[in-house]
């Protein structure tokens, strides 16, 4: 949308008016915008990707396990 303005400075005066005017109109129609949103899907927990040292791996199931049971560092 171009919203022509006399000088350059005004073009922000002229979208605030124009989104003030806009909400106020919606209130008056009862329209609801709603926030946006994301869905994200987890995969199995084994299959999260983990990064370390700068490059990425998978999660804890993929680590290889030193004698201790403890992951080792890569």
């Amino acid at each position: 949308m171009i919203l022509p303005a006399r000088e350059f400075g005004f073009q922000y005066l002229v979208k605030h008016e124009l989104i003030k005017r806009l909400h106020r109109r919606y209130q008056a129609e009862g329209i609801e915008v709603p926030f946006p949103m994301r869905t994200v899907v987890v995969p199995h927990q084994d299959q999260i990707p983990v990064r370390r040292s700068g490059k990425a791996d998978f999660g804890p199931a993929q680590m290889p396990v030193a004698a201790a049971g403890t992951p080792t560092s890569g």
